[in-house]
């Protein structure tokens, strides 16, 4: 993957480039012809990036606005790599929705209702952000967050560390990682990585 390193700031176009590229890449990745719209829009809470479908016609809303907000004082390098770790989340969900629905699907059915049903893994303990924790642990978020850690990881050989909600998310998601058959990732779940994002939520 091509995903050259700016000579200045992580500017509006190159951030569009971003989005594209990504795109681009995961639609032959994904063996599908008919992509997604990227549309930029005002969004609502926290999101940065929404995956919006209407039957066919499916769509990825971006603010880049809240996104420079959020981290636009991070080096334009950390910039790139959570521009190119929220695009591939949501084209994730492009995926999710074109398997759903899809006639002779090569995700296996277990997984499949899992989506569907999209049920949280866990109730919130007190004193937690329940509707936080219960968005977080449903299996399309499980699943789309391992996608683009791992995408980030193979693509720009860095481990999103403080993408993780807690430390019970990251054992899901290196739970996941198990189930779906694929060996250990180590730049994702090494022990030094294990060990710090541990560390981090005791700090927290």
């Amino acid at each position: 993957m091509s995903l050259k390193k700016w000579k200045n700031e992580f500017k509006k176009q190159h951030f569009i480039n971003v989005l594209k590229n990504v795109r681009r890449q995961l639609m032959r990745e994904f063996d599908y012809t008919r992509a997604p719209y990227l549309i930029e829009r005002k969004l609502e809470d926290a999101a940065l990036m929404v995956f919006a479908d209407r039957g066919e016609r499916t769509a990825i809303f971006y603010d880049y606005a809240k996104f420079k907000r959020h981290y636009g004082d991070c080096d334009k390098d950390v910039q790139m790599m959570y521009a190119v770790s929220t695009i591939a989340h949501e084209m994730r969900h492009y995926f999710q929705h074109r398997q759903i629905s899809a006639t002779n699907p090569i995700v296996k059915e277990k997984i499949l209702k899992k989506w569907e049903e999209n049920k949280p893994k866990f109730k919130a303990k007190k004193g937690e952000n329940s509707w936080l924790k219960s968005y977080y642990m449903k299996p399309r978020e499980l699943d789309a967050q391992l996608f683009a850690y791992t995408f980030v990881a193979d693509n720009l050989d860095q481990a999103l560390i403080g993408a993780f909600y807690n430390f019970d998310h990251y054992k899901q998601l290196k739970k996941l990682h198990r189930k779906y058959g694929g060996s250990m990732h180590r730049k994702i779940f090494s022990r030094e990585i294990t060990k710090t994002v541990k560390q981090n939520n005791k700090n927290a």
